[in-house]
């Protein structure tokens, strides 16, 4: 017997995507609504929500009384900490259960995720802002910013998919052995 209510049908991912006709709000909140015990889809799900803010008020700087420059950074530097955030713990979450569950990966992998504030609090506290004539605004990070950015990001991506591209390897390499694969 089926736990579904009468007259409903269970269709997967990709038929509701397909059956959506490009409607994202018909696509994404539903489908982590459905499962809502799975935290790498809550994840994706803030990712996209504050790209999606990020990316309105980008559009919003250059209509005429809408967002100022400072707004911009303010709230910008945030959302893009968060969506970066957001790939570096599904990142370390693949890594994590790939590899059984080991504690000591899943701290090391959290104490990296926070450090990307670090990139954050900076620009906030150091970026210089200018009106101009030519576009509304314009920022003067520090020259080290992007060093700073490379430094924090590469070694959580270079070390966590290492990690669990070696591991899926493995197993592929060894379903790949089994008798009566092709």
């Amino acid at each position: 017997m089926s736990s579904e209510p009468a007259g409903r049908t269970t269709i997967n991912g990709f038929e509701y995507i397909v059956l959506a006709s490009g409607d994202l709000d018909e696509i994404a909140l539903p489908m982590v609504i459905a499962r809502r015990n799975q935290p790498v889809q809550w994840i994706c799900l803030v990712q996209a929500v504050s790209g999606v803010i990020f990316g309105a008020m980008l559009i919003s700087i250059s209509l005429p009384g809408d967002s100022n420059c400072q707004m911009l950074v303010w709230t910008g530097v945030p959302l893009m900490t968060i969506s970066l955030m957001c790939a570096d713990v599904v990142l370390v979450m693949k890594a994590y259960v790939a590899h059984g569950r080991l504690k000591p990966l899943l701290y090391l992998g959290a104490f990296m995720v926070m450090l990307q504030f670090v990139p954050s609090a900076l620009i906030l506290r150091k970026t210089k802002l200018f009106m101009t004539t030519s576009y509304a605004c314009a920022t003067d990070a520090p020259a080290y910013y992007p060093w700073l950015r490379l430094g924090l990001d590469l070694p959580i991506n270079i070390l966590f998919l290492q990690r669990f591209s070696t591991l899926s390897s493995k197993i592929t390499r060894a379903m790949d052995q089994m008798p009566g694969r092709d």
